[in-house]
C-alpha cells in the first residue's frame, strides 16, 4: 500500500510539472493578430499594442510561432519578433 501513495505522489508532481510548464509555455507565446493600417498588415498582441508594424501586403495568422508574409510580390516568412527566418522570395 504504501508503494501505490508513493506512486501516486510521483505521479501527482510530474503532471503538477507539466501543467505550469505548459502554462508558461502559453504565457510566453501569447496570441498576434491581424491588423490593417494605411492599407498595410502587421500584427499586434491581446492588448492592443503593436507588435510587428504594418508593413506587408498580405500576411496569415502564425501558426506554430511562423506566418506566412508578402512584401512586393515575394512571400516569406517571420517568427512573432517580425524577424524573417526565410526572407521572401517569389
Amino acid at each position: 500500500m504504501r508503494k501505490r501513495s508513493i506512486l501516486f505522489f510521483i505521479c501527482l508532481a510530474v503532471l503538477a510539472s507539466v501543467s505550469c510548464r505548459q502554462q508558461k509555455e502559453m504565457k510566453e507565446s501569447s496570441p498576434l493578430f491581424l491588423v490593417r493600417q494605411d492599407g498595410k498588415l502587421g500584427y499586434i498582441d491581446k492588448t492592443g499594442q503593436i507588435v510587428i508594424n504594418p508593413q506587408f501586403d498580405w500576411a496569415s495568422s502564425f501558426f506554430e510561432g511562423l506566418a506566412r508574409v508578402w512584401i512586393g510580390g515575394k512571400s516569406g516568412y517571420i517568427d512573432k519578433a517580425g524577424e524573417y527566418v526565410w526572407e521572401p522570395t517569389k
